[in-house]
């Protein structure tokens, strides 16, 4: 993520707020927007010891290792900010012990915050979105735009605006914060959702934490604690300073709890499709605990 986005600021505050209540003594070093590894490559960074530490999104590439992964990119499972920090507790017992087997110690959670369709027609039903182009992030995208009836497109986060205004996707699904820094609303005629809320998570390569006191694993831990309740408040204020922003670009349309309805309907194959892929990679109990704590 670019230096100018909220988790980059809250990122720069946990590295600083890290050499204060150590005394200097942990020094922390962000690098922003992929200037070491990128989300693709983050996490065999970590594993390998290439770098200490990294904030990753936690369904983008970990599906990859473990299909559970893609729950927090599929539509409308989690789409309600409020709804997914009161669950943050209970989705850290869940998913933290499985990216711990995958070989990183999972500190925080980050919130990118709620995103949307960015389109040039408006996508407010299951109806609307059928036979668009829609370009996305994640496998999980993928599968909903796939089941959807739409086709999913994979184009470089740089070549988004020049894509849309040209009409060679009708749709861009992306955070609203994420969409405002890049200008959009400028393309787009419409924003609609939220589709989902955008968990990411910080990880540490294990042999660097345990090579660390305890005094030192304590301190850590509790000022991630705190970067993360701070990150929540921080990106929640930022995205409603970006859904104004956008309204004066384009029209901002936030589902009604009636066309939420309709979209979650639609997606219930995908649901059940992705406990069942759980199910065989043995993790069925984990999926199943997920979907109940999030519908």
């Amino acid at each position: 993520m670019p230096a100018t986005h909220q988790v980059s600021k809250d990122l720069d505050w946990l590295a600083a707020e890290i050499g204060k209540r150590s005394d200097g003594k942990i020094t922390v070093e962000p690098y922003h927007g992929g200037e070491l590894y990128g989300h693709d490559t983050a996490p065999d960074a970590v594993i390998s010891g290439a770098i200490d530490m990294a904030v990753d999104s936690m369904g983008e590439v970990w599906p990859g290792y473990n299909i559970f992964f893609e729950a927090t990119q599929l539509w409308f499972l989690a789409a309600n900010a409020d709804q997914v920090y009161a669950n943050l507790d209970k989705v850290r017992q869940i998913a933290f012990p499985l990216y711990e087997e995958l070989g990183v110690v999972p500190l925080s959670f980050w919130a990118f915050g709620q995103g949307g369709l960015w389109s040039r027609s408006p996508i407010y039903s299951p109806a609307d979105i059928k036979g668009k182009i829609i370009r996305a992030p994640t496998q999980g995208d993928w599968t909903c735009i796939g089941a959807l009836g739409a086709t999913a497109a994979q184009i470089p986060s740089g070549e988004m605006y020049d894509a849309l205004a040209k009409g060679s996707i009708d749709a861009i699904r992306t955070g609203f914060d994420s969409g405002v820094s890049r200008k959009l609303f400028e393309p787009a005629s419409y924003l609609s959702g939220p589709t989902q809320f955008t968990l990411y998570f910080t990880f540490v390569n294990p042999d660097i934490w345990n090579g660390l006191s305890q005094e030192y694993r304590d301190l850590i831990a509790q000022a991630h604690m705190d970067a993360q309740e701070r990150n929540f408040t921080n990106v929640k204020a930022a995205t409603q300073a970006a859904l104004v922003t956008a309204a004066d670009g384009c029209e901002v349309h936030m589902f009604t709890s009636g066309e939420q309805a309709q979209w979650i309907q639609a997606m219930q194959t995908i649901y059940s499709n992705w406990i069942d892929e759980c199910e065989k990679a043995g993790y069925g109990s984990q999926a199943r605990e997920y979907y109940e704590l999030m519908k």
